[in-house]
C-alpha cells in the first residue's frame, strides 16, 4: 500500500497502547467535539485500521477486508478507511464491490477520481472511466499519469486530436525526450508532418544519443513522407554518426541509396549490414541483390552460393543466381536455377516467366511452350496468367507463328479486357499486317484510354493511320511519340516512312538514319537507304 497515512502511523504503531489521543487526519476527518463513547469509537476505528494495513500489506487480502468492515461500522465518513477498502475490493478482483464504496468517497479528490476510473475501465463502462479520468486531469494540472492515461485512450478510440492534445500536455510537464516522440508519432498520424518533424527535431535537441534513435527514425519517415532527398541523407549522416554499428540504421541508409537507384553506394551499405550481424541471411541475400542490380555480379553470386552451402534453401537465392548466369550468357546454368526456383514455388509466376525465357535463348521453343503450359497449370491468379499469356503470344511472334501468337494474346485479353500491354501488342501484330485494320485501331485505342502517356501505344496508334493513309495525321502523332519516349529506332523508322508517303524523300533518309544508328543490324531500314 502506497498511501500517505503509512508514514504518519508508522512511529505509532511500535506503541499502539499508549495512544492517549486518536489522529483525526488520519482517519480523513475533520477535528471536531467528541463525547468520551465517540472518542472511543474512533480510537478502536483507527486501530482497526492500522491492523488492516498490516494485513494488506502481507497480502491477507479477505483478512484485512473483514477489518475494514468493522472499522468502517465505527467510523462510516473515514476517507481513508474506505478507500483501503477500495483497493482491498479491487485486488481481490471485486470490482462491482469496489465501486459501491468508491461512489461514498468524499471528497472526490484526485486518488478518488483514480480509484473509480480504474474500476468503470474494469467493468467495462468506458465513458464513466473517462469521465473520473477528465476529473482526475481537471483536479490536478501537474498530474502526468492521468494525461498519459487518456492519450492511451483516445489512441484506442483512434480520436487523433485528442491523443494530440494530450501528448502536448504531458510534454509542457515533463519536457522528457520520450515523451516528445510519442507526441511526433501522434502529429504524424494526423499527417501534420511539419509539426511533426519539429516535435521530433525537440526529442533529438533533448537527447542527441543513441539512446533516442526512436526520435531519429521518427523524424526520418516524416522526411521520407515529405520527399526531403537532402534532409533524409543529412539526418543519416547524423545517425550513423551517433550509432555506426546499429544494423537499423544501416539499413535505412540502405534504403535510401536504393530507392535513388544508387545502387553502388547501397552496395557498401549493405555489406556492412552484413559485417555487423554475419549470421543475418537476409542481410546476405539483400547483399546479393543490390550488388546484382550494381552489375556486381561475381560479389552478387558469391552471397547466393554462401547462403545455399549454409542450407538457406529459398527460392530468391535460385531466382538471382538464374539471373547471373542469363547475364553471363550460361543459359545452361540458368535454366537449372529457374528450374530449382519452380520447384520450391511453383506458384510464382516470375520463376516460370524466367524458366521459359532461358529456354527461348537456348532456342528451344517447344521446350518453353511446356513452361507457358505447366505455369498456367499452377498459378493461381488471373493477372499472372495474363503475364504468361502475353510472354508466350510475344515469344511466337518472333518465331514468326504469327497465327498461334495471335491466339495467346487473345486469351490474355479474356482474362483481363483493360491489360493495356496486351492491347497494344496484339493491335499493332494486326496493324503491321494490315489484318482487321479497325479491330486492331480499336484495339490500339482502348490501351491509349488505359495509359495515353505511353509513347510506344502513341506510336501504335500512329501506325494504324499510317494503314489507314493518313499519313500527315501519322507523322503528328509520330512526333508527339518521339515527345514522350525520345529517340527510339522503330518510331524514327515509322517518321522515316510517313515522310517518304508524303514525297518527302531528303526528310525521310534523315530519319531512316538516325533510326539506323540506334540499331544498326537493322535490314530493311538499310534496304530504304539503298545500302
Amino acid at each position: 500500500m502506497t498511501l500517505h497515512i503509512k508514514s504518519l502511523l508508522l512511529p505509532c504503531l511500535l506503541t499502539l497502547t499508549t495512544f492517549s489521543q486518536p489522529s483525526y487526519a488520519q482517519l480523513g476527518r475533520q477535528p471536531r467535539s467528541f463525547d468520551s463513547r465517540e472518542q472511543a469509537r474512533e480510537r478502536v476505528a483507527l486501530e482497526l485500521y492500522t491492523r488492516a494495513t498490516f494485513l494488506e500489506r502481507d497480502s491477507k487480502l479477505k483478512q484485512a477486508r473483514q477489518v475494514l468492515d468493522s472499522a468502517l461500522v465505527l467510523d462510516s465518513d473515514s476517507y481513508e478507511i474506505r478507500m483501503l477498502l477500495v483497493e482491498i475490493h479491487r485486488r481481490l478482483d471485486s470490482p462491482e464491490d469496489a465501486l459501491d464504496h468508491a461512489r461514498l468517497l468524499d471528497p472526490i479528490d484526485a486518488r478518488a477520481a483514480l480509484q473509480l476510473f480504474e474500476i468503470y475501465r474494469a467493468i467495462g463502462e468506458n465513458d464513466s472511466a473517462l469521465t473520473y479520468l477528465t476529473v482526475m486531469v481537471d483536479l490536478d494540472s501537474t498530474d502526468i499519469r492521468s494525461r498519459k492515461y487518456l492519450a492511451r485512450y483516445y489512441e484506442r478510440a483512434g480520436q487523433r486530436d485528442s491523443v494530440v492534445h494530450y501528448r502536448g500536455q504531458v510534454v509542457d510537464l515533463t519536457l522528457e525526450f520520450r515523451d516528445y516522440n510519442e507526441l511526433g508519432v501522434a502529429l504524424f498520424q494526423t499527417g501534420e508532418y511539419e509539426d511533426a518533424l519539429e516535435v521530433f527535431r525537440k526529442s533529438i535537441g533533448r537527447e542527441s544519443s543513441k539512446i533516442n534513435l526512436t526520435g531519429y527514425f521518427g523524424a526520418l519517415d516524416i522526411l521520407e513522407s515529405l520527399e526531403d532527398t537532402l534532409g533524409q541523407g543529412k539526418l543519416l549522416s547524423q545517425m550513423v554518426g551517433v550509432a555506426p554499428e546499429n544494423v537499423p540504421v544501416r539499413n535505412r541508409i540502405v534504403d535510401y541509396y536504393v530507392q535513388r537507384n544508387h545502387f553502388d553506394s547501397a552496395v557498401e551499405s549493405a555489406r556492412m549490414s552484413v559485417q555487423l550481424s554475419p549470421r543475418n541471411h537476409n542481410a546476405i541475400r539483400r547483399l546479393g541483390i543490390i550488388a546484382y542490380h550494381a552489375d556486381s555480379l561475381e560479389l552478387s553470386k558469391e552471397q547466393f552460393n554462401l547462403l545455399l552451402s549454409i542450407s538457406d534453401i529459398n527460392q530468391t537465392n535460385y531466382f538471382y543466381l538464374g539471373r547471373i548466369f542469363l547475364a553471363e550468357e550460361n543459359f545452361e546454368y540458368a535454366r537449372i536455377n529457374f528450374e530449382k526456383m519452380t520447384v520450391l514455388a511453383d506458384t510464382l509466376v516470375d520463376g516460370w516467366l524466367a524458366l521459359a525465357l532461358s529456354y527461348r535463348e537456348m532456342d528451344s521453343l517447344v521446350a518453353e511452350m511446356k513452361v507457358y503450359s505447366n505455369a498456367l497449370e499452377k498459378v493461381s491468379s488471373g493477372e499472372d496468367s495474363v503475364r504468361i499469356y502475353f510472354s508466350k503470344g510475344a515469344s511466337l511472334e518472333r518465331k514468326g507463328k504469327y497465327d498461334s501468337s495471335v491466339v495467346a494474346f487473345e486469351e490474355a485479353l479474356k482474362l483481363d479486357s483493360n491489360s493495356a500491354a496486351s492491347l497494344n501488342y496484339l493491335g499493332y501484330m494486326l496493324i503491321e499486317k494490315n489484318e482487321r485494320l479497325q479491330y486492331a485501331k480499336a484495339l490500339v485505342i482502348r490501351a491509349l484510354e488505359i495509359d495515353p502517356g505511353n509513347g510506344a501505344y502513341v506510336d501504335s496508334y500512329a501506325w494504324a493511320l499510317y494503314q489507314e493513309g493518313n499519313y500527315q495525321e501519322a507523322l503528328d502523332s509520330l512526333r508527339r511519340a518521339i515527345e514522350i519516349v525520345g529517340e527510339d529506332a522503330t518510331i524514327l523508322d515509322h517518321v522515316g516512312d510517313s515522310f517518304e508517303k508524303l514525297g518527302k524523300i531528303d526528310s525521310a533518309r534523315v530519319y531512316w538514319r538516325e533510326a539506323l544508328q540506334l540499331d544498326s543490324a537493322n535490314t530493311k531500314i538499310r534496304e530504304k537507304l539503298g545500302e
